[in-house]
């Protein structure tokens, strides 16, 4: 999630406005956590 908002304020640095590069930040935060959790359910999935 962290991630994320560092990401939209990135953007926003480099001439996005400030809610849409936030938004961009934390949907991409939010993405990223999910697919890392579905990506470790499936390992474990493999070691059992």
């Amino acid at each position: 999630m962290a991630l994320g908002v560092f990401a939209g304020r990135w953007l926003d640095h480099h001439g996005f406005t400030a809610p849409w590069g936030l938004l961009l930040g934390v949907f991409a935060g939010v993405a990223g956590c999910i697919y890392t959790i579905l990506r470790t359910l499936k390992k474990l999935d493999k070691q059992a």
